[in-house]
């Protein structure tokens, strides 16, 4: 079984400012609440809480458990996006796993040989080690995308 938690931060250009904000650190129920005040809640399916030494994280089975926020015309990020996520794997993934995604526009990835990715155009080496936390970011600045 493949665990993933996570918390999320996806934020628009510098002037448009930040878009959602996921802490996913409830401890109970099945919505996440957006912190950015935009109202991008996520509805949480399967996904389970887990109790960690500062707080609460969701814990998915990598298989069918997801985090959703409704279709919002604010999340339709084209012109420039950076997308932040805190991720850890009991293991190493099977298969890819995405942490975010938005069709079509952007996504968040781990894959099998152990990178992680963001866009088809901007991945890193072999870097996902299991019980381990990686913090991920993925900008995207309108021209060209970075991985950090």
């Amino acid at each position: 079984m493949i665990s993933l938690f996570f918390a999320l931060t996806l934020s628009a250009a510098a002037d448009d400012g930040l878009v959602v904000h996921l802490a996913m650190d409830e401890g109970t129920g099945t919505v996440a609440r957006d912190a950015s005040g935009n109202g991008n809640n996520a509805i949480i399916t399967g996904a389970t809480w887990t109790e960690l030494r500062d707080g609460f994280a969701l814990k998915f089975d990598g298989v069918d458990d997801f985090a959703e926020c409704a279709d919002a015309a604010d999340l339709n990020l084209t012109e420039a996006v950076t997308i932040e996520a805190w991720v850890y794997h009991d293991e190493l993934p099977q298969f890819k796993t995405s942490i975010v995604s938005k069709d079509p526009g952007y996504w968040l990835r781990t894959h099998t040989d152990g990178f992680l990715g963001f866009t088809d155009r901007c991945r890193t080496p072999p870097l996902v080690l299991s019980e381990f936390w990686h913090h991920m970011v993925g900008v995207f600045d309108g021209t060209s995308d970075a991985f950090y």
